[in-house]
């Protein structure tokens, strides 16, 4: 796993002020604080993600990480179980579909606020179903 770790020497000694694991960016936005981005896994199928934002403030040295609000997974996943959803048209209509267990799925896309997940099946039908108790529904990215 990496680390990235933020010291300054003073004083004759090294300090360590912060660390990010799995730093993707970085950089000063004014002189009390820096801003970029890190990986993480996201909470629907555990995948690594690498857009996850984040402040360091450099008066106290705290790291604050953001949720992205919308975030691509892209992730190819399998039902574990049964998924209620609506399909997407191009139409934009809505229309009741369900996801049989066994089906190959994408995840596509995650909107938090809403509390909905983009499913793509067979590499065109849209589906949009609440996150809600659907981790358990879906094959996580297992891989460490």
């Amino acid at each position: 796993m990496r680390t990235n770790e933020l010291v300054e020497y003073s004083n004759g000694k090294l300090t360590e002020l912060f660390s990010i694991e799995d730093l993707e960016s970085l950089q000063r936005t004014n002189e009390q604080t820096f801003a970029g981005l890190m990986s993480s896994r996201d909470e629907l199928v555990g995948d690594v993600q690498h857009d996850y934002p984040f402040t360091v403030s450099l008066k106290d040295h705290e790291v604050h990480m953001k949720i992205p609000p919308k975030q691509y997974i892209g992730f190819p996943s399998t039902a574990l179980a049964t998924i209620k959803g609506y399909r997407v048209s191009p139409q934009n209509d809505t229309v009741a579909y369900t996801i049989k267990k066994g089906t190959a799925v994408t995840v596509d896309t995650l909107y938090r606020p809403q509390g909905i997940v983009r499913l793509i099946v067979s590499d065109s039908i849209v589906v949009r179903a609440a996150t809600r108790n659907l981790a358990d529904k879906l094959r996580h990215n297992s891989a460490g």
